[in-house]
This record gives structure tokens, sequence and C-alpha cells, in this order.
């Protein structure tokens, strides 16, 4: 008798357990795609007309950036993604050094761990940029080797641009993809194996900025940081305009998550600064796959995911949720333990 009341309690924390997962997950897509296919036709008129250009003109724009290459598609997916790439991190990476150079009062309300990297060590920052543009200069012959591969794939570069919608579409698909992606090959890095000899370098920042966000390893950089964000347009065969501006999604994603500030209206990085700081908490992109699998537990415990939030005003998190001792037990046990 009490072996079967508890195979029913186990029976019934699993079915909490994956309840959870599903509501989680449920909440994160379903509003997307119910505002997706309410405002389909809104979202559409309004960027089309903002931009001031039909989806006519965006093809015509993009034709002349195709015969800027005098239509050589190779150099167009190798030298036309680098450049976009590369001018992505710099101009958003480059604000946000501004910020940590100048430090300017103003702005330190928002710096996620208070008072760290204020001003940023200067021998340590040129350290970082060497590797961060040796890392650059790295991926060149990945995207040559993604070129035969978009190929294969049917990926096409002077077509007429895709419809809205199915960006919409493909976008979802990569999110998903470079989650499972990007969180897999992050716990691998963690493993004491690889983490000495690979990954630790990443970590030698343990309060993050902008600029070390592909401040790592060239092995790291390629599984991490490559691989998972390609793979996505690779495996919806999409056009070399949707890859452009995907990377540019993802460049911008990655250098927010690893800035230090959480800043107003920009989406909460105190997730990724946490990974820094405690080193085994949050290893994915989205969330979904630290949920299911338990890695976001003691975060969840913290000051931190209180305050993990879009910030609506100019009020600091730290503000709007001040520092207090309380935390979970949880946090204790299994927080702050880097691999050796």
């Amino acid at each position: 008798m009490k072996l079967e009341e508890e195979n029913n309690d186990e029976r019934s924390a699993n079915k909490a357990t994956v309840g959870g997962v599903v509501k989680k997950v449920a909440f994160m897509i379903i509003p997307i795609l119910v505002v997706t296919i309410a405002a389909r036709n809104t979202v559409v008129w309004h960027v089309e007309h903002f931009l001031g250009a039909s989806r006519l003109h965006l093809t015509s724009v993009w034709l002349w950036v195709y015969d800027l290459y005098d239509g050589d598609e190779k150099a167009l997916a190798v030298w036309g993604t680098w450049i976009t790439v590369t001018l992505s991190f710099w101009i958003v990476g480059g604000f946000f050094l501004f910020l940590d150079l100048a430090a300017p009062p103003s702005i330190r309300q928002y710096k996620i761990q208070h008072k760290k990297n204020i001003p940023v060590d200067h021998k340590r920052l040129m350290k970082a940029l060497l590797l961060v543009v040796f890392n650059q200069f790295l991926s060149i012959p990945m995207l040559w080797l993604s070129y035969f591969v978009m190929k294969w794939r049917g990926c096409t570069f002077k077509d007429e641009l895709p419809t809205f919608h199915w960006f919409l579409v493909e976008f979802v698909a990569y999110l998903l993809v470079e989650e499972f992606g990007f969180y897999y090959a992050h716990r691998l890095l963690h493993h004491p194996r690889f983490y000495k000899s690979i990954h630790k370098i990443h970590h030698e920042w343990q309060a993050p900025i902008a600029v070390i966000s592909i401040y790592c390893h060239p092995i790291e950089y390629i599984m991490s940081n490559v691989i998972p964000v390609i793979m996505g347009p690779l495996l919806m065969g999409s056009h070399l305009s949707t890859f452009w501006f995907w990377m540019f999604l993802a460049v911008g994603n990655t250098i927010v998550a690893h800035c230090g500030y959480h800043l107003p209206f920009l989406f909460s990085n105190e997730s990724h600064d946490f990974h820094h700081a405690k080193f085994n908490q949050n290893f994915g992109v989205l969330g979904i796959l630290d949920y299911l699998h338990g890695t976001d537990a003691a975060f969840r415990g913290t000051v931190a995911y209180e305050r993990h939030f879009v910030l609506c005003g100019l009020a600091s998190a730290r503000e709007l949720v001040p520092d207090h001792e309380k935390e979970k037990n949880e946090c204790e046990l299994l927080c702050g333990l880097e691999p050796n």
C-alpha cells in the first residue's frame, strides 16, 4: 500500500514537472503565434510603409547588393556575410565599449554586477580584443564551407525575397535550433575534460562586458558561436538576405547578453550574467532547455531572477528589486562551483 502511494506521488510529481514545462513553452510560443496571426496584415503594412518600401522595392535593393558582387554568389555568401556580421559586432559592441571605457555615472545604476569592471582593465581588454579579432577572421573559412552547404540545401541568393509571414516561421525555427545547439554545446564545454583547456578562457570574465561575447577558444567559437547560429538558415534553406538579418539579430543578442548592463527596453540579460558569475546555471539562450534540465533551479531562487524582466521605465532593476540577503538554500548548494 505504501509502495503504491509512493508511486502515485512520483507520477504526480512527474506530471507537475511536465505540466510546468508545457506551460512555460506555451507561455513563450503561443503569444507570438496569436499576435502574428491576429495582426499579420497590419504588421506587414506597417513594416512596409514605415520603411517606406514595398516588398518589390526591398527586392530591388537586394538585387543592387547582389550586383555589387557582380553576381558572384560565393563572394556574396562569404565576404558579404562576413562584412555584415563584423560591422554589426563593432557597431553594437562599440557602443557598449564606449560605456565600459567612459563609465558615465548616469549609466552605472544599470550595471548588473555592481561596481565590477568600472573602469575596465585596459590590459585585460586588449588581450580580449586580440582574440576577438582572430575569431572573426576564423569565421571566413567557416562561411566558405557553409556556402557549399547552402547550395546543396537550395538556399537562394537572387530570387524574390521571402514574404514577411514566411520570415516569421523561419525566425521561430532559427530560435529553436540555436537554443538546442548552443545549450548542448555549452553544457559539453562545461565538462571538466573540456572546461580547463577550452571554455575557461571565456569565463576569465566573471563580470562580462559586451566585446568578450566572442572572447573564447577558437574551438569554442566554432562549436557554440558559429554552428548553432548558422544551422537554422541552412536547415530551412533560407534566402541569403534572411540569413544576414538573422545573423545581425544573433550578434546583437549575444552582445547584449554579455554587456553587463540591464538597460531599459532591452531584453533582460540577468540570466547569462548570472551564468558568468556562478558558472553552472543558465546554459541556454531562451531558457527552455535550462528549465527542462533543471539547470536554472538555483537561479530561480535568487534576486537576479526577480530582476529578470524587461525594464519598461528608466528605473534600474536594482532600484525596483533591491538587494536582499534572503536566498533559497539551493543557491548556496549549487552556485559558484567552477569546474577544475
